[in-house]
């Protein structure tokens, strides 16, 4: 009888697959860290690189401090601390990835505590044994008592004072997207907007990017604030054209924009409209589906819509808490774009 890893690929695939919808955590925790290569990197396809089930990644940036957390981390079996810890290695498998709000705000206790506090488990690694540098108690001692003679300051208060939560910065940002090179999906639903840089990275490291989201999903705030929640002010916003107009993006998702914002989408409308007016008559590169939510869609911003989308946009969500869009708007829009085949309105005054 031949073994499992002599299989086509694709079959390998398909089995694989099945084990993770049927049992993900076994499939990540236990079964397959000491099985061949092939397994390993069919089962890599399966965890990282199914666009419909995205990795979620908290927006907790004590997270990614190996040196405080490896020790922690290590013993856990979620695939998107592997992918924390290791982007090098798991990046290239990632074609969907979330960034939500974290797990706890709490400080991070002892290790094993503090694996429940970040709400990643404490299964055995398996499938991801050997991605870590796992310090051990003795170590992270003498780590410790060198740290407080070199500066006077413990490794916690360097890294966030009293280790409460931080939202993940830049740098965090971009070496996670630099090595995901597959990425077709980018969802910001964290309750932190997106820090500095967020959209040039995206840019410069992921053409394969068909869709990016930013929809807080405010679990952490009431109904009734969830209009106090910050907003984002999404400076570079222009910059995403080149991957609308030559590449992949087809699928907007804008919310909880200040009116920053709102002027970044503007220029960004502004610089697709223009791209589609130099092109032939058969410009296809474009946006496609369109949802915005936030109180400074008006009037003009729909003129911007259609001028940018004419030939493009099929699919179109519009809410506003705000009192700017008239019926004016709404008829620009249904009249304007050529090719709308679905229509919704939200939460509109």
């Amino acid at each position: 009888m031949g073994r499992i890893e002599d299989l086509p690929p694709k079959v390998l695939d398909a089995i694989i697959e099945a084990l993770h919808t049927e049992s993900p955590e076994e499939l990540v925790a236990n079964v397959l860290g000491s099985l061949s290569k092939p397994i390993h990197q069919s089962a890599c396809r399966a965890i990282f690189g199914n666009p419909s089930r995205p990795l979620v990644v908290p927006d907790d940036a004590r997270l990614f401090d190996r040196a405080s957390n490896s020790l922690i981390l290590s013993k856990s079996g979620n695939p998107a601390i592997a992918l924390v810890l290791n982007p090098a290695r798991y990046g290239s498998y990632v074609k969907s990835l979330r960034v939500g709000d974290p797990n706890t705000f709490a400080p991070l206790g002892a290790a094993q505590s503090g694996l429940d506090e970040v709400g990643i488990g404490s299964s055995n690694l398996g499938l991801f044994d050997g991605d870590f540098e796992v310090i051990s108690e003795e170590e992270e001692d003498e780590e410790h008592r060198d740290d407080e003679g070199r500066d006077g300051q413990t490794k916690s208060r360097r890294n966030g004072g009293d280790g409460q939560v931080r939202p993940i910065d830049g740098a965090i940002v971009k070496n996670l997207l630099s090595t995901c090179e597959e990425l077709e999906k980018l969802e910001w639903t964290s309750s932190y907007p997106p820090p500095d840089g967020l959209l040039e990275d995206l840019v410069s490291y992921n053409p394969k990017l068909n869709c990016f989201a930013y929809k807080p999903t405010s679990r952490l705030l009431s109904s009734s604030s969830s209009s106090n929640a910050t907003k984002w002010d999404a400076p570079s916003l222009p910059l995403l054209s080149p991957l609308i107009t030559s590449f992949n993006l087809t699928d907007l998702t804008l919310t909880r924009l200040t009116q920053t914002g709102a002027i970044s989408l503007a220029l960004l409308l502004d610089t697709l409209a223009e791209e589609s007016e130099l092109s032939s008559s058969s410009f296809t590169s474009g946006l496609q589906s369109l949802e915005l939510n936030f109180v400074w869609v008006d009037d003009p911003l729909c003129q911007r819509i259609v001028r940018a989308g004419k030939r493009t946009i099929r699919k179109l969500t519009i809410g506003t808490q705000g009192t700017k869009l008239t019926d004016q708007g709404v008829l620009t829009l249904l009249e304007g774009l050529d090719v709308l085949e679905e229509f919704g309105l939200v939460d509109v005054e």
